[in-house]
């Protein structure tokens, strides 16, 4: 562990870090995938899709 010192000695990644709790909350991956899922399988005809 590094302790704060990349917060106190490097601006840059301090300001990096401090949006990253925002986009965490912001973020709804597995809602985003199954959208894009239902959209993709809508897209395709039914002979293209593939099975197993």
């Amino acid at each position: 562990a590094v302790g704060a010192g990349p917060y106190c000695k490097d601006p840059h990644f301090a300001r990096l870090i401090t949006d990253l709790p925002v986009f965490l909350r912001q973020s709804h991956a597995e809602q985003d995938l199954a959208a894009l899922g239902q959209l993709s399988g809508k897209a395709l005809p039914a002979a293209r899709m593939w099975s197993l």
